[in-house]
């Protein structure tokens, strides 16, 4: 005979709980970020990016006093936004301005932007606008000093 049932109730609970999944296209919390990796140095400095989605349009990032300027080398576009750093390895941006005539109407719109992974010199990222109709972007960058 089980002496402690409430104790044997309890366990068999708590251990048939399903994990909560967290809807699609977003992030989780930065608690649940681990990340093994120091993203103090990318606060500021000139970087190369490119997206996955559009890799031979590699952009030029200059990043100084929370402002970000890509400049896209073979669209020519130019894109402002304003960084808000909310964990060591994770920034929202907003839109300030840029010289695309179609993005226009994102400015002041914000996206989440989550370091990933780093790898030798490379840094990998996923940004997602608050727009659930926009989609999710992966890609890279690497600091380059220019």
């Amino acid at each position: 005979m089980i002496k402690y049932p409430a104790l044997l109730i309890a366990v068999i609970f708590i251990s048939c709980k399903q994990e909560k999944k967290r809807p699609a296209g977003t992030h989780p919390p930065a608690k649940e970020l681990q990340t093994a990796f120091n993203c103090t140095d990318l606060k500021e400095g000139t970087f190369r990016m490119a997206f996955y989605a559009v890799p031979d349009d590699t952009a030029v990032v200059t990043r100084k006093n929370n402002l970000q300027t890509e400049y896209y080398r073979a669209s020519k576009f130019e894109v402002t936004t304003r960084m808000n750093w909310t964990d060591s390895c994770a920034y929202e941006i907003t839109m300030v301005e840029t010289n695309d005539p179609p993005s226009n109407k994102d400015k002041g719109k914000k996206a989440l932007v989550r370091i990933t992974k780093r790898q030798n010199d490379t840094i990998y990222f996923v940004s997602k606008f608050d727009d659930p109709n926009l989609p999710e972007h992966k890609g890279w960058m690497v600091k380059t000093g220019e």
